[in-house]
């Protein structure tokens, strides 16, 4: 009997394995949205009009994209990459140009001093094009919410992955990199966590202006330039020898701790000025950490592996920040987004403080040729200035272009907003948004905007739209809808690093006071709460929003509720209220009494309204009143655009006061039928279904 060479055992399986996972990329969508690297494999038919069939399977990958992600970068750091080509001839592989190819990236970054500077700068260029396309698009990303721009980015991630899979070919190496022959065994560990703590914080903070200006609770609008800038002038010092020495790079660290506490401890101006040194000190960090990529290439799958690992990591911290309820071990993480800052920061620093220590061994390439071409420094100066000039041809004209953009109401409103509103009578609504995407996996911002308009409504109530996150890939869903429905006021809410669900106001009407602040939650997920005075035709109204915990924690039910309807009952002028309770009206005969305890507490404690008390098919989303009058309360069903349906009512401001005391009304009380409508989505119009409280 022959004996089996544990060797070529090894080596098939690796085949398999490597053959099975070609097949699979293949055969499925496969949608990595990675903010700067995406990657979007199919068999055939790339460019067809996106059918509903492409849409339900998309979508069904959704939950899975970040273990197919783990699996990608793990394989791809372990494997040898030219033998990971694309040897199946269907499959196309689009990458965006921020960061080249997912594949094959540990080549492109140590097979030639050229080619990874030339790469490097691409990648800061690149980022700084990308704000620049978001912030004319009003934080959205445009290759994912906009007709049109998917198959634009295909060719060009098409030619892009094409140009770096096979430029060796054409263009052999020049010079080799100087890698580093260790002479510590762990020398290489601090470089690769800083490369990967880099990926990290650029993704996490920097792959939309608005991330930091909502962290700091300020306008993106008016502040997001100023992120872009900065980050502009950060890249540019790090083109420069200024962290050549110890002190120097031990005063950056201290100068980019410094802005991260500002950033997440002080005040909205203090915290964007913080935020702004955080990304200085970024964008200036890149040029040494990608030396130290380019130092360690003997070592480059052991170096890719821990620092992908470490940006893995990082992202998992994220999530747990905010969805430590559903996740396991996400408590020691709970409403701590200072925690990766932080590392991440020291980690960057402490770096830069050892890379400029001039202690490299001998290097081990081919020293002939590194004679003959000239100093390795010299031309890293040289690479370095020639990008540097580069990068200001391209992001100057961008960024300007960007702004004139967003200056004209003319390219930034969709469409003109119809607002249901004769003299004293206005309409509100509520709609949880699901954070932005629809029951497809796609993002709802189109969409939504169009059903906003179609609602008529003058206050709109947004719910979980905090999605300053990078697992909702830092988008900006209150700014867009502000901006493409043309209404002059809106209210953020909490700021994103207080780690809430979130919810907004978009209002037409001026907003004379307004506050924010999270409602006890000790246990469970932190609830928001909006506390605004509107101006509406000469009348103070009142309209408080809010999002309740979960089920899972009534005692956060309990004090959350409390709160709130001690709040309301203390207002004296018309007041709405659009929330989420988390509860049963007390209508409901299908739920204990428990379950209804949210609800009646706002009704006897808070003195609240509802507008159809016998409308018992409702659990999360309400809108009661007070001190005014309802004229119409309706049911929307908004289909695939969100899980949750839309609630909106028309109230008229009629007053039995004195003109001098406005505040003080009062009015009778009239329950009205709910009214349920379906939303035609091809016709844009509603559709009248049935009473619901009379079935």
């Amino acid at each position: 009997m022959p004996t089996l060479d544990p060797v070529m055992l090894v080596l098939r399986i690796k085949h398999v394995i490597m053959h099975l996972y070609k097949v699979a990329c293949a055969t499925l969508y496969v949608t990595i949205d990675y903010n700067w690297i995406t990657v979007f494999v199919r068999m055939q038919g790339v460019f067809d009009n996106g059918s509903k069939l492409a849409r339900t399977e998309l979508g069904s990958f959704k939950r899975v994209t970040d273990t197919l992600r783990f699996i990608l970068k793990l394989s791809e750091s372990i494997t040898n990459v030219p033998n990971c080509r694309c040897k199946c001839p269907l499959p196309i592989t689009f990458v965006s140009l921020e960061t080249g190819l997912l594949r094959g990236a540990k080549n492109v970054l140590t097979s030639s001093l050229h080619r990874a500077t030339r790469v490097g700068w691409a990648w800061a260029t690149a980022c700084l094009l990308f704000l620049c396309l978001r912030y004319a698009s009003k934080s959205a990303n445009p290759v994912w919410s906009f007709e049109g721009y998917g198959k634009l980015m295909a060719v060009i991630g098409s030619l892009s992955a094409v140009w770096l899979i096979y430029e060796n070919s054409f263009f052999p190496a020049l010079r080799p990199i100087n890698a580093k022959q260790s002479f510590s065994k762990l020398s290489w560990v601090l470089p690769s966590l800083a490369y990967g703590s880099l990926q990290f914080l650029v993704l996490w903070l920097f792959t939309n202006y608005s991330v930091l200006c909502r962290w700091a609770g300020v306008d993106p609008t008016y502040f997001g330039p100023g992120v872009i800038l900065t980050l502009f002038f950060g890249f540019l010092a790090g083109g420069l020898p200024a962290l050549s020495n110890r002190l120097r790079a031990f005063l950056h660290l201290i100068f980019g701790f410094t802005g991260g506490a500002l950033l997440y401890y002080a005040s909205p101006l203090l915290s964007y000025l913080g935020g702004l040194a955080v990304a200085l000190f970024v964008a200036s960090s890149w040029a040494k950490v990608l030396e130290g990529v380019q130092s360690w290439a003997l070592y480059k799958g052991r170096f890719f592996l821990l620092a992908q690992s470490c940006l893995l990591f990082l992202e998992f911290t994220t999530v747990w920040n905010i969805a430590y309820m559903f996740l396991g071990i996400g408590d020691a993480f709970r409403e701590a987004p200072h925690y990766p800052l932080f590392f991440a920061i020291l980690v960057l620093g402490f770096n830069n403080i050892y890379s400029s220590v001039e202690c490299s061994p001998e290097p081990s390439g081919n020293r002939h040729n590194i004679k003959k071409e000239g100093s390795v420094e010299l031309s890293y100066r040289s690479f370095s200035l020639e990008g540097l000039l580069w990068m200001t041809i391209f992001f100057l004209p961008s960024f300007m272009a960007s702004l004139l953009v967003r200056s004209s109401p003319a390219l930034t409103v969709s469409n003109p907003h119809r607002v249901f509103d004769k003299s004293e009578r206005i309409k509100a609504m509520v709609w949880n948004v699901h954070t932005g995407y629809d029951n497809y996996g796609f993002d709802n911002y189109v969409s939504g905007v169009r059903l906003l308009q179609d609602m008529e409504a003058g206050i709109i109530a947004i719910l979980e739209s905090d999605q300053a996150r990078l697992i909702t890939d830092n988008r900006d869903q209150v700014e867009y809808f502000g901006a493409s429905l043309g209404f002059p006021y809106y209210h953020y809410g909490i700021k994103t690093r207080m780690c809430t669900w979130g919810c907004a106001l978009l209002s037409l009407y001026p907003i004379v006071n307004n506050a924010a602040t999270v409602l006890p939650s000790p246990k469970g997920t932190k609830s928001c709460l909006i506390d605004v005075v509107l101006n509406v035709s000469g009348y103070e109204v009142s309209v408080l929003i809010s999002h309740f915990s979960t089920e899972e924690f009534p005692e956060d039910l309990d004090m959350q509720s409390s709160e709130l309807a001690k709040i309301a009952a203390a207002k004296t002028m018309p007041t709405i209220v659009l929330c989420y309770i988390t509860s049963a009206p007390t209508s409901d005969k299908r739920k204990p009494p428990h379950m209804k305890q949210n609800y009646e507490k706002l009704i006897k404690v808070g003195g609240l309204k509802d507008p159809d008390p016998e409308d018992f098919d409702r659990w999360c989303q309400y809108i009661f009143y007070k001190n005014i009058q309802c004229l119409n309360f309706y049911h929307v069903n908004t289909f695939f655009l969100s899980d949750t349906e839309a609630l909106a009512a028309d109230f008229s401001l009629k007053f039995s006061c004195h003109e001098k005391e406005k505040s003080k009304c009062q009015t009778s009380y009239k329950p009205v039928v709910a009214k349920v409508y379906d939303y035609d989505i091809k016709h844009r119009k509603l559709v009248y279904k049935y009473n619901r409280s009379r079935l």
